[in-house]
Formats: structure tokens, C-alpha cells, sequence
């Protein structure tokens, strides 16, 4: 259960004052630690670990070679949420224009599905109800997924880790 859909200003000025990022790292396991996570959305974390996605996974296999480092970190919970994953894209396509062509072709394609969200980054948006897509304000992407059955308070929830890891630059 989420008690609090939006993080109090002792809460966000917590994240605020680690060390301020100037570009996302590579691992994206090094945004949030396991505490910090537990501490946003209230449930325990019951592990945090750096996997690759499933399309390097795929082209790994095809390419009978082991997949190179991930690019999502996966937030493990033993709540209804099961897990939370922040990606992190690799450099090459951390880009804003990446960013503005995805959130355009969504936008015009499921539009109904999609909606801007305020106050988290330079620009956000949440797509199908469980996805957040955040650009920095160092025009830098990365999103955040939710496994989640209450549709309902998943936009805030996504919204609330948005904003602590955007509170870092």
C-alpha cells in the first residue's frame, strides 16, 4: 500500500543533497540505492540487480556470444508490485532527439494510452499505465516500469521515483 503519492519536501530534499549528477551513469543500478527505493515507495526491496534487456539478450543468443552489461536494474519486491525497473540507455542512444521521435510516434499511435506528466525532469510521460519516460534536463532519457496491478496509483508512484532520481541533477 502506498501511503503517500508524492514526495514531501524533506523527502525530495534528501535525494537533492547526495552527490548532484551531471550525466547518467552507465549502470543504472547507481541512481537509487536499495534503501532509497524502499523509502519511495514504501515496500520493501528485497534485491537490486543489473540486467541486460531483452533485445540484447536476443541479439546475444543470435550472436552466440554473452550479453554485454545491462542496461535495466530491476527493484525486486515481495509486495503486489513484484518489481520496479529503471533503463538507462547506452550512450550512444541517450539522446533528447531519441527521446522527442519515441514520445512523438507513441503520442500519434496510442495517444489514448499516453499522458504528459508535470514537474518530473525537463519533459515526461507515462505510456500503457506503467512506464514513465523521463528527459533530464541534461536532455539525457531513461524510464522507469512498474510490475503493478493497482493502475491506479501507478502513475504517482512512477512519477515520485521520477522526481528523486531527477532531484539528483
Amino acid at each position: 500500500m502506498i501511503a503517500a503519492m508524492c514526495l514531501c519536501a524533506s523527502d525530495l530534499a534528501a535525494f537533492m543533497f547526495q552527490p548532484r549528477l551531471t550525466a547518467l551513469p552507465d549502470n543504472p543500478c547507481e541512481l537509487l540505492t536499495q534503501q532509497e527505493m524502499a523509502t519511495i515507495t514504501e515496500v520493501e526491496i528485497t534485491s537490486v540487480q543489473r540486467v541486460p534487456s531483452i533485445g540484447e539478450l536476443a541479439e546475444a543468443q543470435g550472436q552466440h556470444r554473452q550479453p554485454d552489461a545491462g542496461i535495466v536494474c530491476v527493484y525486486s519486491t515481495s509486495s503486489p508490485m513484484q518489481s520496479i525497473a529503471v533503463v538507462v540507455p547506452r550512450r550512444e542512444q541517450r539522446t533528447a532527439e531519441a527521446y522527442w521521435s519515441d514520445r512523438q510516434e507513441y503520442f500519434q499511435t496510442f495517444g489514448r494510452s499516453a499522458r504528459a506528466i508535470t514537474d518530473v525532469g525537463r519533459d515526461a510521460w507515462i505510456g500503457g499505465g506503467a512506464t514513465l519516460h523521463v528527459l533530464l534536463p541534461n536532455n539525457e532519457p531513461f524510464t522507469i516500469s512498474i510490475q503493478h496491478p493497482q493502475f491506479s496509483t501507478s502513475a504517482a508512484l512512477l512519477s515520485m521515483i521520477g522526481e528523486a532520481i531527477a532531484a539528483r541533477f
